[in-house]
């Protein structure tokens, strides 16, 4: 296996993830020990800085896509990221969000991440290779993890920051209901409150009654945010 630079390694954490705070770089690193260090490695990285609310040390980007190309050398199997700008600025708290969600994720001991597809990641892959996926609906994220026997389990992955439209929600379980892949609750909706949480459960009760979606609690795990960090909030040690 090729050796690949941190520099590197960061550039293709904010490929995927789109927008990242110098935080979300330390955490998921686990490499410096103060914030200096790691905006540097930023920095060095090319990556781009913007001042944001109130977020100390603002957001970060990749804006040159130049830095795309670079990355090709040591992952060659990666799909044609896009500068996506102001599209990629109009969601920052939910993208940081999913930052935070991934490196729980990635990093206790309960669960084993093998794979970790980002919305840009998905966004970004050649239609034969999205496996179904539109960009009408295109989740949060999309990881395997190994089980014991080895084996491979997918999930499906979205964070529930705020309710959409009733209606948009029939939409989206019902698309996810229609995919073979989908089964044993493996699409896991994160949720900020516990009004979220109960509402997507009534809209599945209320699609169930209605024909259509099957049955309750064959497709959906809806989590409450605090539950889900208590759950697997403990990193493992660096």
């Amino acid at each position: 296996m090729r050796f690949v630079p941190i520099k590197f390694k960061i550039l293709r954490y904010v490929a995927d993830q789109g927008v990242v705070t110098v935080w979300d770089v330390m955490d998921y690193f686990g490499q410096w020990s103060d914030v200096n260090s790691a905006m540097i490695a930023l920095f060095r990285a090319g990556v781009t800085q913007q001042r944001y609310g109130g977020i100390r040390f603002g957001i970060w980007f990749i804006a040159d896509k130049v830095l795309f190309e670079r990355l090709r050398f040591y992952y060659p199997d990666i799909p044609r990221f896009k500068v996506r700008g102001e599209k990629l600025l109009s969601k920052v708290p939910h993208s940081l969000e999913i930052n935070k969600l991934r490196t729980i994720l990635e990093k206790v001991d309960k669960i084993n991440v093998v794979d970790w597809w980002s919305e840009e990641y998905i966004r970004s892959l050649p239609v034969h290779k999205k496996d179904g996926i539109t960009a009408h609906k295109v989740p949060d994220a999309i990881f395997w993890r190994q089980r014991k026997d080895g084996s491979r389990q997918k999930y499906f992955l979205e964070y529930e920051r705020s309710l959409k439209a009733p209606g948009r929600y029939g939409k989206i379980f019902q698309f996810y209901a229609k995919r073979k892949d989908v089964k044993d609750r493996n699409v896991v909706y994160i949720c900020e409150t516990e009004q979220i949480r109960d509402k997507l459960l009534k809209i599945e009760h209320d699609l169930v009654k209605s024909g259509r979606l099957i049955a309750v609690g064959q497709y959906f795990n809806f989590i409450l945010k605090e539950d889900f960090i208590k759950t697997y909030g403990v990193p493992k040690e660096q």
